[in-house]
C-alpha cells in the first residue's frame, strides 16, 4: 500500500502534475486576492456609507446641539460601529469624511430643509447696528416663508 502511494506520487512529480498544480495555486492566488480584498472593501465602504447617512439623520434632528457637535457625535458613532464590526482601516478622519459625504447625500435628498431658529421675543429697535449673521437669517427666514 505504501510502496504504491510512493510510486503514484513518484509518478505525480516526474510527469510535473505537482508542479503544475502549485503553480496553478499560486498565480490563482495572486490574481484573486486583491480582487476578494478590494471587493472586501468596498462592501465595508458602503456599509459604512449607509449607516453614517442613518447617523446624521438621527444626528439632524437634535436641535440642542450645536452643528460641530453634531459632527463630533456622527463620527464617533460612525467609529464605534465601524470598530464593532472589525473595520480597523476607519479612523477619525476618515470617519470623518464619510459623514461629510453622507451629510452631502442628506441635503441632496432633500431631507435638509430645517428652519432658522427664531425666538419669540421681540427685538430691540435701539437703532443698533446688525450682524451679518442677523440679516442672513433674516433673509433666510423670509425664503422659508415665501416657499411655504
Amino acid at each position: 500500500m505504501l510502496s504504491d502511494i510512493t510510486k503514484i506520487f513518484s509518478w505525480l512529480q516526474d510527469s510535473g502534475v505537482i508542479a503544475a498544480t502549485v503553480t496553478f495555486a499560486a498565480v490563482l492566488y495572486k490574481a484573486i486576492y486583491p480582487w476578494v480584498k478590494a471587493h472586501a472593501k468596498s462592501k465595508q465602504q458602503e456599509t459604512l456609507a449607509t449607516a453614517a447617512l442613518s447617523i446624521v439623520t438621527k444626528f439632524a434632528t437634535f436641535a440642542g446641539l450645536s452643528k460641530t457637535d453634531r459632527n463630533k457625535a456622527a463620527v464617533s458613532e460612525l467609529t464605534s460601529l465601524a470598530n464593532a464590526l472589525h473595520i480597523n482601516w476607519v479612523d477619525d478622519s476618515v470617519a470623518t469624511s464619510i459623514v461629510e459625504l453622507a451629510y452631502q447625500e442628506f441635503k441632496k435628498l432633500g431631507y435638509d430643509n430645517h428652519a432658522v431658529a427664531t425666538s419669540d421675543t421681540p427685538e430691540d429697535d435701539s437703532g443698533a447696528a446688525t450682524t451679518v449673521s442677523d440679516d442672513s437669517a433674516a433673509e433666510l427666514k423670509e425664503l422659508n416663508t415665501e416657499v411655504k
